[in-house]
């Protein structure tokens, strides 16, 4: 399988469009990629606002919500704890089957998980099992604000404990005008992470610019070089 896994520093921080621009990104590269979303939480399947609808919408992808998505959960909590209120059983095994039927459908593939890496998916498998798992590398989306140095650097460091291979980080929402503050995060992060800012995202209405966000990320970090190997970051702890 070749492809990315995109994680969050925490539930939030803009997973969902990161992972959406990727997979418009390669695509009009001329790449066939196809977007997984394992359990989702907080929607029905079908609905507009959950996350597998806007991975379709945003990334335009045109696979069906049920090879997506393994199973979709009303209450908005850790899909985990979400199985259990509604009082069902999702096995390890049953989720990575139906991951590998729906990654042999293509090329590439985006993984997005929940949260952040230590969250349940099931009883037996957490967003970073999984990410060992399918061993891809890890994209890690980031807050631009208060606390994203400290949650950052601990979330790499974590990944980096399991063994997981971080490409880098995308800070999303940050503000239009560098001279505010949260700006200063940047190297601060690279600093105490010790991996590379691959992108930073300014803060957009939701959905209304999917073309404009796409060329932001294209202009700084194109997903397409990274997966050809033709634009790789290394930094050593």
């Amino acid at each position: 399988m070749q492809g990315m896994f995109i994680t969050g520093t925490d539930t939030g921080v803009g997973k969902t469009l990161v992972t959406a621009l990727i997979a418009r990104s390669l695509a009009q590269d001329g790449l066939d990629v196809g977007a997984y979303k394992p359990l989702q939480s907080g929607h029905p399947l079908g609905h507009p606002d959950g996350d597998v609808m806007r991975l379709r919408r945003i990334g335009g992808i045109t696979d069906a919500p049920e090879q997506m998505c393994f199973r979709a959960l009303e209450e908005p909590l850790a899909p985990g704890l979400a199985l259990a209120r509604a009082g069902v059983s999702v096995t390890r095994d049953a989720l990575l089957d139906h991951l590998a039927a729906y990654s042999a459908r293509h090329a590439n593939m985006l993984i997005e998980g929940a949260g952040g890496l230590c969250v349940p998916l099931t009883e037996d498998l957490t967003v970073a099992d999984l990410a060992c798992t399918v061993r891809l590398p890890v994209v890690i989306v980031a807050r631009s604000g208060l606390g994203t140095v400290n949650h950052t650097a601990l979330t790499v460091h974590y990944a980096r404990s399991r063994g997981l291979s971080v490409a880098g980080v995308i800070v999303s929402g940050m503000p239009h005008d560098e001279d505010c503050l949260e700006w200063a995060n940047i190297p601060m992060i690279e600093e105490a992470a010790k991996c590379p800012v691959l992108a930073v995202l300014p803060l957009f209405a939701p959905e209304t610019g999917s073309v404009e966000q796409t060329l932001a990320l294209d202009r700084q970090w194109r997903p397409s070089e990274f997966l050809s190997g033709k634009h790789m970051f290394v930094m050593k702890e």
